[in-house]
């Protein structure tokens, strides 16, 4: 099958407006999205269009190095929900283009790869091809916007409409902004936070990308502050597309959690999508772990009870080199190797 292979933000919107890959396209699928992630990785899309179908794998490539030598490439969908778009399911050529680009991977050194899949979308039934290990990898929540604001706040928690009724006595408020001064204080308030939980690396990201975002396309981002006493008390970065409005990243601060700025902003992001956006749902996405007891997934249940399947697909195009590169760095690493072992690029932790 003839593909191509797409790196221009010209190339990439022309295929992702087409039609039926417009109606299912997200802001996690969006070029300026992935440019995000492209200090140490290359955004690059594979692209087989045959007939009135079209294959669309957008992912990051990154370079295998040792010693100052690249050894290969390995690939990954942005952090997020991604996977790939397909106008039209049609097992025959899925099954194809997933062989041909197999194929592209394995001529051009790419070593494996990490695919993230679109809970909302449930475009891993696109991925069914025999090399693809799926797995369902946890669950996340989302509020379908088909009801009525009074009916989604109905369905709350009875903690959590005790909870904001408590913060409305004290006075604390919610402000949304749009601009580059929101989203350096946002990064801030979430290091710090970050910072307190001794969370991972994965879980940090640089005051570039905050700068970057604010670039975004306009009504595609907004940052919610909560306040008391005129103080910030958390914020919440929230991405808008045609279809969902996602709560990508949240932080409060910890000597006000009593407060409950966390329900306090969740509440207002739903309101105001409610009130003034059109949208199939808003995505609030999964716990910290794979445990359906994970309290942050919980925490998110107290505003929804929809729930959704997030699923991973790893791929390994060149078994020996990858079990190489593994076992190098399992004999170099064996305190890692033993936390990381469940990682398909542990050689990279």
């Amino acid at each position: 099958m003839n593909y191509q292979i797409i790196s221009t933000e010209d190339e990439w919107g022309k295929i992702i407006s087409h039609d039926n890959l417009s109606k299912q396209s997200d802001i996690y699928f969006a070029y300026h999205y992935y440019l995000l992630y492209s200090l140490h990785a290359e955004p690059e899309a594979f692209v087989i269009k045959i007939d009135d179908n079209i294959f669309f794998l957008p992912y990051l490539k990154s370079r295998i190095e040792k010693n100052g030598v690249v050894h290969g490439y390995d690939i990954e969908t942005a952090y997020g929900y991604g996977g790939l778009l397909c106008e039209k399911y049609d097992e025959d050529f899925l099954n194809q283009a997933w062989r041909s680009f197999f194929e592209y991977a394995e001529a051009n050194n790419f070593i494996c790869g990490l695919l993230r899949f679109h809970p909302l979308l449930k475009n891993q039934n696109y991925a069914t091809f025999s090399q693809i290990e799926l797995i369902k990898e946890k669950k996340t929540v989302y509020l379908s916007c088909s009801k009525s604001l009074s009916e989604a706040r109905a369905e709350y928690s009875k903690d959590n409409k005790s909870r904001l009724r408590k913060a409305a006595k004290q006075n604390v408020t919610v402000s949304s902004y749009q601009d580059l001064n929101s989203l350096e204080l946002f990064y801030e308030l979430y290091t710090e936070r970050m910072d307190s939980l001794n969370a991972k690396e994965f879980y940090f990201f640089s005051r570039d990308y905050f700068k970057y975002i604010s670039h975004f396309p306009a009504g595609s981002f907004k940052v919610y502050f909560a306040y008391y006493n005129k103080s910030v008390i958390g914020g919440a970065l929230v991405f808008f597309s045609d279809r969902y409005c996602h709560y990508h990243l949240s932080a409060a601060r910890q000597e006000f959690l009593s407060l409950s700025p966390n329900n306090v902003l969740r509440d207002a992001v739903i309101e105001d999508v409610f009130e003034n956006y059109t949208m199939d749902a808003i995505h609030f996405g999964g716990g910290r772990t794979t445990l359906d007891t994970d309290s942050l997934l919980q925490f998110k249940q107290k505003f929804s009870n929809e729930l959704s399947d997030f699923y991973i697909g790893k791929c390994i195009f060149n078994v020996s080199e990858y079990q190489k590169l593994c076992l190098d760095w399992t004999i170099n690493n064996p305190e890692k190797a033993r936390q990381s072992s469940n990682l398909l690029m542990k050689y990279r932790s």
